[in-house]
């Protein structure tokens, strides 16, 4: 979900967050809790036990390799742009002077727009490219 949580004369503020990742890794600790009190309990259904297991473990790799949350703070006061992005256990983060941002390029994707959006705004850099992905409607 992408979301512009503050657009003034000084500041515009975007937050993407993985709302579906999140709930699907939130199943997976619920499956994780079951099979906990079906080992607690002494119960016998090994094909349960192992569906269990396997649910849960799917739905933690699920949610480490999709999960993303990213911070971007376009501050016209300071003339900076503060960001941070985190996947999985990956994040990273910083500080780029609005000067030192060159070119603003829109890309498009390949793959299927039903899971993934058809366009991203790129923020080219002298250290590099930074994807800010927009929601559709701000590029309009």
């Amino acid at each position: 979900m992408k979301n512009i949580l503050k657009d003034s004369g000084t500041e515009l503020v975007i937050v993407i967050r993985s709302p579906f990742v999140v709930w699907v890794g939130g199943l997976g600790i619920i499956f994780l809790v079951y099979l906990a009190y079906l080992l607690m309990t002494g119960h016998s259904g090994d094909e349960r036990i192992v569906g269990l297991a396997g649910a849960s473990a799917t739905c933690a790799l699920f949610f480490f390799a999709g999960y993303e949350k990213s911070d971007f703070i376009f501050d016209l006061q300071s003339r900076t742009l503060i960001w941070s992005r985190q996947r999985g256990f990956f994040k990273r983060g910083g500080v780029v002077s609005l000067a030192a941002i060159q070119h603003v390029v829109l890309q498009s994707c390949m793959g299927n727009d039903k899971y993934y959006p058809l366009h991203r705004a790129v923020l080219i850099t002298s250290e590099g490219e930074l994807p800010v992905h927009l929601p559709m409607s701000t590029m309009t």
